[in-house]
């Protein structure tokens, strides 16, 4: 495949290339890409005087963002220093220093620059664009609010859920059948749907239009009654001429076999419901099956019922032939829908995606205010960079292109095409090389500052072989050229730089499998890694001076399969291993385990569920242990009694105050660390534990967090990064990682054993492939039946991937590398088939085919020695030598050393009063109490019992409901997420008792809670609001649990009740004591907490408390005088005069002409039980607006210096 041959570009040197226009520098494997760009960075700031806010970086991942900026900050100040005279050690900034005519100046733009760092733009790709939208509003016509959904997959599977409800109940029986032996369903459309790119530069192919099956299908079933007549006619007849006639083939129609046919066919004619289901051997019942399968000049039997079978599988092929065209134009659908769907969703919430920022840049630079947009964005930046270019699409590259190519600016893009191996991330190679033609200048690094020279020789050797390295002819080789005699490997007796390990199969003529090939490879790396260890202890292996050791080693894969057999191969010889972000944490058994346990914590009655989690690793109890229990059932009723109590306590404390005491009480830890994996087990088991705590904080009770980890276990959300699996130890320990995972990364040793995986198209996935008929247009093909031209180009550029993945495999070492390759099969379409056995012409099209028939045509020892001679180039660098089948030693342990360990005494002050505070902690007096949303209990430093739902609770009304701190959590999410003005809505009753189930409550409380819903928004607020109810405030007009965040000098109780104490009238007369009863120590720092609701009317704002307080049984417990118990004993005069200062805040800050007299209307403490309609404002609703003197004191007490506090500190 050709995308139109490309020139090698120039050398580029650091010093001297002009840096003007549209620059494309290529950076092979460990030539300093992140070095060159903070180096042209520099240039821009000194010789061009471009200010660091107007140079924009860009790269693609939120890690590498972080360390740009690291690294170009500590560039600018060494280079300041080096122009200074104090010297960086830095041989490019000492020439670069040297060569400055006006170093006076330089020194001043780099100081500015220094100074204004925090200025500079260096973010993703992702950023920038929100970044565009932002600031270019009115020009973009976006939101001036974006919020950024992280993983859309849940969604977007939730739409094709939705979309199969309503397109296929429709459907009949046959089709659905069709459907269930393919294995289709909604979650294989959303997983082709997910992985097919956005935007305007992707096509799907075929696009056909939904046929009508109906006559067809009716043509099945007929045959199908035919059929069935037929074999009540002369059924017997023919099953007598399958057995026993001596004209047909024995060994097709062999006489054990017959018998079972003939069950299977009165089986399937059987069926009450006709299928698409035909048993396998139904075709040797066809006429045209049993004519094809007599002996020769034999006379072929002949009967009606094979006639009807013939019938009956000719409309079976035509019916799925329709099926097939059908699924087609559902799937067609299915995008066009999610498509529609997903843009409505977006419309309406303002959420959207990464893909979304990108494709809104996009559409705002092609429509009709593009020019202006444009305009907007080069204003800002005079330069742009951009790291990783390699990893771009065209949509990125369309933006850049479009904004910044041609215009004037100038624009780098730095990245290496060998090394672009995220394509499943949606990274386009062909956008890399569009765009690598159209750039203006083009230049590479030649020069290598990782590999030691032999090693490098090696690499070069290997892909400098024959035409087309990388299979595309815009990605040449070009020789790297070695920076100094890096360190190797030494050992004693010869080692070659780089060692290709070939694997001889148990018979000259057959291949090795490929189960039995990972587990021969993976003994082999197992014990040379044992070996090298061994020597490196005696002080015979060694990277330069120091010995080689197991952190010096990686071991590179392409799946975590193939990194959990090797942990386990090493495991085995003693050697400790961690996998670097190898999976999702969900995939482990430690997760499985955990959701077992759980499940009994949530129903430890259930003796079932509870045995299931005694028996699990985490509670380590066998089955003998379990036998013993039958008839122990005092010893039974200790550990149900103990479950209890964990259920208690999770209802009680939360999720992760629960496990504490699980793992105390059982030992979890210690026991799970022993095992011979423990610390990967346990720190898996703590990772799940962190992610189940996060999802808790939504408020899920035990039920719905189970369920919750159940669907992440079974694969039913997206992977994120915060699932993958945590590195278990930062201890001695050989690493095993992806080769995604090691772009960017560089070890001492490295071992590629399972490099050779095909190149084959999966039918469970979507073929995708560029076009080079129309300008390699990215194409999808979602047929059931592959065009073989697109399944040709898909490979190619699978193929073509797979080189890339062991390039930047093989170029993670610095000073050893083995490489496995060999005689096995299925491996005929590897990248190592391509490097050491593509044809020579190669043909025009189809090179995979061309690849594969060769390598199938050679006998394992012609394979061996065209490793050889493709390493006879490599001057003696590169070393070919059988797979070592030796069994390896287990390492011996180290001799412990064991040291005397004593404490440091402490002698630095902790500045204590520095924190961030909340209303619960002034009120509880701890230190930096964690604020949550305000889910009140019965009032600060209460203790509070959970009622326990009883067999037959009183469902009469919202007095009935239970007390405490569950029951406030679902008032309050309840309140949260209804819409005040829809809540007399005859379906609101099946939204909360919907809810009372989600949140573990019995859905018999429905009723009551409705009336309490219903109650509360029709309600006068206050007689000064004559007839306003919650009911007029629309979900637009409010915001719930609004959080703030405000910094405060220092206070203390004493000031605080002085600011009321001094205050004016319509101050509660016992705020300033009680307020003086706190006992919190000093606090400076922020102030932070979230406000229940604020709300919006006629220009006026107010702030809402929600309180589920249990004051009595009668409403008259509630009534306006009887509040100010509750109101005193809680602090909330306290709380809502802090909330009020917030808020006050907030709106001076946003309203132009903001007067607290005029805009902040007051505030209201809602206690949800005691508010009746027909008693008005009087009952459940307490309601105050602070005196604005009161308010501005309290500002002054906690904003302003006062002159005893001296100077800020």
């Amino acid at each position: 495949m050709s995308a139109g041959k490309s020139g090698h570009g120039r050398a580029f040197d650091l010093l001297s290339t002009p840096l003007e226009g549209t620059t494309l520098i290529e950076a092979s494997a460990g030539t300093g890409k992140t070095y060159t760009l903070t180096a042209v960075l520099l240039r821009l700031v000194v010789e061009h005087g471009i200010a660091i806010d107007r140079i924009l970086v860009v790269t693609f991942t939120e890690a590498a963002t972080a360390e740009l900026k690291e690294k170009i900050r500590t560039t600018l100040w060494c280079a300041c220093q080096e122009i200074e005279g104090i010297p960086s050690g830095d041989r490019f900034l000492a020439e670069f220093a040297a060569g400055l005519q006006k170093p006076e100046i330089a020194a001043a733009r780099l100081r500015e620059a220094v100074a204004s760092f925090d200025l500079s733009v260096i973010c993703t790709i992702h950023g920038f664009c929100r970044r565009l939208l932002h600031d270019n509003a009115f020009e973009s016509g976006s939101p001036f609010e974006i919020e950024l959904e992280v993983d859309q997959k849940e969604v977007l599977r939730s739409v094709v859920e939705d979309f199969w409800r309503s397109r296929i109940y429709r459907e009949s029986s046959l089709f659905i059948s069709y459907l269930m032996n393919r294995s289709v369903g909604p979650e294989t459309i959303a997983a082709v749907i997910e992985n097919i790119p956005k935007g305007p530069f992707t096509r799907l192919t075929p696009i056909v239009e939904i046929p009508d099956v109906s006559a067809a299908e009716n043509r099945f079933i007929s045959s199908f009654r035919r059929l069935k007549q037929a074999w009540m006619g002369s059924g017997g007849d023919a099953a007598a001429l399958l057995e026993g006639s001596e004209a047909l083939k024995r060994n097709i129609y062999r006489p054990g076999s017959i018998r079972g046919l003939i069950r299977e066919m009165e089986g399937y004619l059987e069926q009450k419901e006709l299928s698409m289901s035909l048993f396998s051997g139904f075709e040797k019942f066809t006429s045209s099956k049993i004519a094809g399968s007599c002996k020769k000049g034999a006379s072929c039997p002949v009967n009606p019922f094979f006639d009807a079978c013939e019938m009956h599988i000719a409309e079976h092929r035509r019916l799925e032939e329709l099926f097939s065209e059908k699924l087609v134009g559902l799937k067609s659908q299915a995008f066009a829908f999610v498509e529609e769907t997903l843009k409505r969703r977006r419309e309406g919430t303002g959420r959207v995606s990464f893909d979304d920022l990108l494709l809104d840049v996009y559409d705002a630079l092609e429509g009709p205010a593009g020019g202006r947009f444009v305009r907007a964005v080069r204003e800002s930046f005079e330069a742009v960079l951009i790291d990783e270019f390699q990893d771009t699409d065209a949509i990125q590259w369309s933006i850049f292109k479009r904004i910044f190519h041609g215009s004037g600016s100038r624009l780098f893009m730095i990245g290496d095409p060998k090394q672009a191996i995220y394509g499943f991330r949606g990274a386009d190679i062909f956008a890399y090389m569009r765009a690598a033609r159209e750039a203006q200048a083009r230049y590479t690094l030649r020069t290598n500052w990782r590999s030691e020279p032999g090693l490098l020789s090696a690499v070069n050797t290997l892909f400098s072989r024959g035409s087309r390295p990388f299979v595309l002819n815009d990605i040449p080789y070009t020789p790297s050229d070695p920076a100094f005699e890096a360190p190797g490997l030494s050992l004693e007796g010869r080692l070659h730089p780089f060692n290709i390990w070939f694997l001889r199969p148990g018979s000259e003529k057959s291949l090795e499998g490929k189960v039995k090939a990972r587990e021969r490879i993976a003994d082999a790396v197992a014990g040379e890694i044992a070996r090298l260890l061994e020597s490196g202890r005696g002080g015979v292996a060694r990277i330069g001076e120091e010995p080689l050791s197991a952190r010096h080693m990686a071991v590179l894969v392409r799946t975590n399969k193939e990194a959990a057999l090797m942990q386990e191969t090493l495991r085995s010889l003693g050697i400790p291993s961690v996998r670097h972000q190898t999976g999702n944490v969900f995939e482990t058994r430690e997760a499985v385990d955990l959701r077992r346990l759980l499940a009994a914590i949530a129903e430890p009655r259930n003796s079932g569920i509870l045995r299931a989690a005694l028996s699990t690793d985490l509670m380590g109890m066998h089955g003998e242990d379990l036998a013993r229990l039958e008839y122990d059932p005092d010893e039974w009723e200790v550990i149900v009694d103990r479950f209890q109590t964990y259920n208690r306590l999770w209802h009680e404390t939360g999720f992760i105050p629960m496990m504490h005491r699980v793992l105390s009480e059982h030992r979890i830890v210690p026991f799970t660390v022993s095992m011979p994996d423990g610390e990967r087990r346990a720190t898996n088991l703590l990772h799940l534990m962190e992610l189940l705590q996060q999802a808790s904080s939504g408020r899920r009770a035990p039920e719905a967090l189970i369920k919750w980890l159940s669907e992440h276990i079974e694969g039913g959300t997206g992977e994120q990064d915060e699932h993958l699996v945590r590195l278990e130890s930062d201890k001695e320990a050989v690493t095993l990682v992806t080769i995604h995972k090691s772009k960017g990364l560089e070890y001492p040793v490295v071992f590629c054993p399972f490099s050779w995986a095909d190149s084959l198209a999966r039918k469970d996935q979507a073929l995708t492939f560029h076009d080079p008929a129309r300008g390699f247009e990215l194409v999808v093909d979602i047929g059931e039946k592959w065009n073989p031209l697109n399944q040709v180009l898909a490979q190619e550029e699978l193929l073509a991937e797979n080189l890339r993945l062991l390039y930047v495999a093989l170029t993670r070492a610095r000073a050893a590398c083995y490489l496995v390759w060999g005689s096995i099969a299925g491996t005929g379409t590897s990248a190592p088939a391509w490097l050491f056995h593509r044809p020579d012409p190669l043909p025009e099209t189809d090179v995979v085919s061309a690849l594969d028939e060769r390598c199938r045509s050679l006998i394992p020892r012609r394979l061996e020695e065209e490793v050889h001679e493709a390493a006879a180039g490599a001057a003696g660098n590169i070393g070919v030598l059988p797979l070592p089948e030796d069994h390896a030693h287990p390492l011996r342990p180290l001799e412990n050393v064991s040291e005397a360990l004593s404490l440091r005494n402490f002698t630095g002050r902790i500045d204590r009063e520095w924190q961030v505070a909340s209303f619960s902690s002034l009120v509880l007096g701890a230190r930096s109490a964690p604020e949550s949303p305000d889910y009140d209990e019965a009032g600060p430093g209460a203790v509070v019992f959970e009622e326990e739902e009883t067999a037959s609770p009183p469902f009469v009304d919202i007095f009935s409901f239970p007390r405490g701190a569950r029951a406030g959590s679902f008032l309050h999410e309840l309140l949260e997420h209804t819409d005040f003005t829809a809540v007399n809505k005859p379906e609101t009753v099946e939204t909360v008792r919907s809810q009372c189930a989600f949140h573990g409550f019995d859905p018999q409380w429905a009723d009551a809670v409705t009336d309490m819903l219903k109650n509360l928004v029709s309600t006068t607020l206050s007689p000064d609001l004559p007839g306003f109810t919650l009911s007029d405030v629309r979900p637009e007009d409010r915001i719930n649990e609004m959080e703030f965040l405000f910094p405060i000098t220092r206070i203390t109780p004493e000031l605080l009740a002085g600011v009321f104490r001094a205050g004016p009238a319509g101050i509660p007369p016992r705020l300033p004591e009680t307020i003086g009863r706190l006992e919190f120590s000093p606090v400076r720092g922020f102030m932070k907490g979230f406000v229940d609701m604020v709300f919006h009317r006629e220009g006026c704002f107010y702030l809402v408390d929600w309180k589920s307080n249990f004051l009595g049984e009668k409403i008259e417990d509630y009534r306006r005088d009887r509040l100010e118990p509750a109101m005193e004993s809680g602090y909330y005069h306290l709380q809502y005069h802090l909330y009020t200062l917030a808020l006050d805040r907030y709106l001076a800050l946003r309203i132009p002409e903001y007067r607290y007299s005029e805009h902040f209307g007051g505030v209201f403490y809602l206690f949800l039980r005691g508010i009746r309609r027909e008693s008005g404002p009087d009952y459940g609703i307490f309601r105050d607006r602070p005196p604005e003197e009161t308010i501005k004191a309290l500002r002054a007490c906690m904003f302003e210096r006062r002159p005893e506090q001296g100077v800020a500190r």
